[in-house]
């Protein structure tokens, strides 16, 4: 087992382990279904934003510094379980997420795998408002996730956008998201498609119009499961 220096990383690893011990014994997801095989320990995300709160409530000193320093080294863990904790710890201290560099964000989805590790911190995490107040940086961090050869870095920069364009009709958030489509539209593998499908049906809330016209240009080239997905919703409103 790796060794953790982090002392609050430990301490929620022994959270995590000690919950997962009383609870009865079950199968995990099968193999590759995360689409990763970093030990997977049994933590279902209602009791990750449980403990993650427990945390948090029994360290209402924790620095920005420590905060960042502990984010940092469970990323770097070795079970799915840790890596998913980072996301839970920003969605529940703004205070803390506002002081985040975008490029951190960049190293740390090149230590995630699989759609469980990337959603747990890009689907809800950061806000429109954030984005959009720093603008400037998330702009080039979104851009560079998009070209990144790491394709897990590449579905952050789609499911980044997907939960602030449902929230806000500024325009900045829906071109951008067009042209990080326009990017990856070519791409294969599902987790790619699946994102690109889950943003354009998002951007329907807003950007309905656009959507539409992005549709009628582009239908023949998009994902098949990218365009049937939208189209129905667009159609009868339903995912």
């Amino acid at each position: 087992m790796k060794k953790i220096r982090n002392s609050f990383h430990n301490e929620i690893l022994v959270e995590i382990t000690q919950f997962v011990s009383k609870l009865p014994s079950k199968k995990g997801p099968p193999p590759g279904y995360l689409g990763n095989n970093h030990p997977f320990l049994g933590l279902a995300v209602p009791d990750r934003k449980k403990l993650a709160k427990g945390f948090l409530k029994n360290h209402p000193d924790l620095t920005f510094p420590q905060f960042r320093d502990l984010i940092d080294s469970l990323y770097s863990g070795e079970s799915n379980e840790e890596k998913c904790f980072p996301g839970t710890l920003l969605e529940f201290s703004p205070k803390f997420r506002a002081q985040i560099d975008p490029c951190e964000l960049e190293i740390w989805m090149t230590r995630v795998e699989g759609w469980q590790e990337v959603d747990s911190t890009c689907q809800s995490a950061f806000t429109h408002s954030e984005l959009v107040n720093r603008w400037e940086a998330w702009q080039k961090t979104l851009d560079r996730l998009s070209k990144s050869e790491n394709i897990h870095c590449r579905r952050a920069s789609l499911v980044l956008l997907t939960k602030p364009v449902r929230k806000s009709i500024e325009p900045k958030l829906g071109d951008m998201s067009f042209i990080i489509i326009d990017r990856l539209v070519s791409e294969k593998n599902v987790l790619i498609t699946k994102a690109i499908s889950w943003l354009l049906r998002s951007l329907i809330t807003n950007f309905r119009r656009e959507v539409e016209e992005y549709l009628d240009k582009n239908g023949a080239i998009l994902p098949a499961i990218a365009s049937r997905e939208v189209k129905r919703v667009l159609t009868y409103g339903k995912k």
